[in-house]
Order: structure tokens, then sequence, then C-alpha cells
């Protein structure tokens, strides 16, 4: 007996169904892995210790979760933001790592100084980095 051949279009409708189906399935495992870790790690707590680092030509203040020693991360917020935009973030990262939010210049508690460009930015991001004597850390930024 020779079935008919499907129809191009009932062949893409069973591939959509077959890689939406894993999707859902993906999804479901990401969520409950999550859960799990939910349960097994201990949160940062939300009050932050706070420092104003002074450079000759600028004050930034930064903020400090966490615990010395553990996985470093330095958070940048985006313009028009500050070191505090990242609170509920922080709130989800384990308690034994070390965390630092940094006011970029004009911004938030650091000083209103000029200039304010990209570069200028990035070598405040250096500074920091060097003041706090940051090592292998993971740095995260937004809409940098």
């Amino acid at each position: 007996m020779i079935l008919p051949r499907e129809s191009e279009s009932l062949t893409s409708f069973r591939r959509f169904h077959l890689w939406t189906t894993i999707v859902v399935l993906l999804f479901a495992v990401a969520r409950q892995a999550a859960k799990q870790c939910e349960t097994q790690v201990k949160s940062i707590p939300m009050s932050p210790k706070e420092q104003l680092i002074r450079f000759p030509d600028v004050d930034l203040c930064v903020f400090e979760w966490g615990k010395p020693g553990g996985q470093q991360v330095l958070l940048v917020h985006a313009t028009g933001f500050h070191a505090r935009c990242w609170d509920q973030v922080v709130a989800k990262l384990p308690e034994n790592w070390h965390i630092f939010a940094v006011d970029m210049r004009g911004h938030g508690r650091s000083s209103n100084t000029e200039p304010f460009t990209w570069e200028q930015f990035g070598d405040d991001l250096i500074r920091v980095s060097q003041a706090l004597q940051l090592k292998d850390a993971i740095g995260v930024g937004h809409s940098m």
C-alpha cells in the first residue's frame, strides 16, 4: 500500500508542534531546578554596606553585600539609574558571594562631576575595580 505524501503545511505543523513541546519541557525542567536552588541557597540580606571611594576628580559611591572572599560581582546601572536598582537581583544571589554596585558619576550618591562620557565611565569602573581589589569578578552592566 502506498501512503499519500504529507502536505508541506502538515509537515511544518508537526515540526512546530515538536519544537514547541521540547521548549515547554525545557522550561518546566528549568523551573523545577530553580525551585530546588531557591530552597538550597540562602540569599543575601538586603542591607548593604555603603562606602565612598574618593578620587582626585570624583567621589564614587559603592554599595557592598555578601561575604568577602566569595565570588565577586560588580553591578553597573544604566544611564539615569543608580546602584540600588540592583537590589532585587542581589536578593536572589547566594549569600556567600561578594557583590558590589557602583553609582556612576552624576548618578545616585556619587558626585555630579563632569565629564559624562562613555570613556570616562569606563575609566571610573577601572579605578573602582582597582580600589576594591576585584579579582576574577563577574561584571554585569545594564544598558552599557
